[in-house]
């Protein structure tokens, strides 16, 4: 991948578990996508969240500030 934009887009679709399913050269594929995810900054944040949310220790995606409105 050598655009940068590419690294990103491999790189963010390993982190969300879709590396099999996008790459057509099997393992080797998704080997070179899980190395430029942990290359990336973004996409490292977006595993660690991914595995928090997939152990239900994750945020539940409510925020309320408690106001009556």
């Amino acid at each position: 991948y050598p655009a940068h934009r590419d690294r990103v887009l491999a790189s963010l679709a390993s982190a969300i578990g879709l590396a099999g399913d996008l790459t057509r050269l099997g393992r080797t594929g998704r080997t070179v996508m899980k190395v430029m995810r942990r290359s990336e900054w973004t996409a490292v944040a977006v595993r660690y969240n991914v595995e928090l949310n997939e152990t239900g220790n994750g945020w539940s995606g409510y925020s309320g500030s408690g106001d009556p409105d």
